[in-house]
């Protein structure tokens, strides 16, 4: 009869333990799985980003307290990544002073800007866990957008206007081709750092031409000096003729190496200052030897 009463004892407290055991093991289990999802995922999941109390999941009240979520009440707090720092429990729900002293080691293996920081979280009453080590804040990497936007800036900078010269030069002769220069490249490439990305900028050049006598031309030559006869304008009348040109740009922009694309803005116009071609007539002169 004892032996009998011995056995039911442990098969109920075997059957006590099988209804506890579980319901610790789940609470357990969710409140790691919590922790692991607040220090990995995105911010609607409770990601703590920046160094302050953050909210986690749920309904949550400012300074990062929730009413909903597998950690009731948790709340978070990112400190330098220092030997020696540390934070407590302050025994009414929050954290108790903490030390955060910088050290050499927290931007040695971070970004530009970011620095080395572990998460601590305040399970309810009193209990501090740590989370992850982390490299925190830094500037956000720029946009495409952004970056176009800066090659688009910096495009309008890089312009430069043509400097027209002419052959024969102070005297051009009628029916004589008179040769004209821009004495700027049609194609330059530009290396730039824009908003910290690597860009190369390429700008394109086109000219229109207004010789004064009432013909123009549009052209992708900028001509040359003699023996470059490439672009030239025969003046018919003699008479001193105002000479304009403007150089139109486009461009495109690459980052990092990457496929060009269009510079926002279309064509930018530069206007050269216009200047006066003397056209003379040529006789021809009986000399003695």
């Amino acid at each position: 009869m004892r032996g009998l009463l011995l056995l039911l004892i442990v098969a109920m407290s075997a059957l006590q333990l099988s209804f506890v055991a579980p319901q610790a093991a789940a609470a357990a289990a969710s409140h790691c799985q919590f922790c692991q999802i607040g220090v990995e995922a995105g911010p609607t999941d409770g990601t703590v980003e920046g160094r302050a109390t953050q909210d986690v999941p749920g309904s949550a009240s400012p300074g990062g307290e929730s009413s909903s979520g597998s950690c009731v009440g948790c709340r978070y707090l990112w400190l330098l990544a220092c030997p020696g720092n540390q934070v407590m429990a302050d025994g009414q729900g929050g954290f108790a002073d903490p030390i955060d002293d910088p050290c050499e080691q927290i931007g040695s293996d971070c970004p530009p800007g970011e620095l080395l920081e572990r998460l601590y979280i305040l399970v309810p009453p009193a209990d501090i866990e740590t989370g992850s080590t982390e490299c925190v804040g830094g500037d956000p990497a720029p946009t495409v957008a952004q970056v176009g936007q800066a090659a688009a800036d910096a495009f309008s900078q890089l312009l430069s206007v043509a400097a027209p010269t002419h052959q024969p030069d102070p005297i051009a002769i009628v029916n004589i081709p008179t040769l004209f220069a821009t004495n700027i490249p049609p194609v330059q490439t530009f290396a730039e750092t824009l908003l910290g990305q690597q860009v190369s900028i390429t700008v394109t050049a086109s000219w229109v031409w207004d010789f004064g006598d009432g013909a123009t031309l549009t052209t992708s030559n900028p001509g040359g000096a003699y023996p470059n006869t490439s672009l030239n304008h025969n003046y018919e009348q003699a008479g001193k003729y105002t000479v304009r040109v403007t150089t139109n740009w486009s461009g495109v922009y690459s980052i990092d190496g990457g496929p060009p694309q269009p510079i926002s803005g279309g064509v930018v116009s530069r206007p050269s200052p216009p200047f006066v071609v003397d056209v003379h007539e040529a006789h021809a002169v009986l000399v003695d030897n």
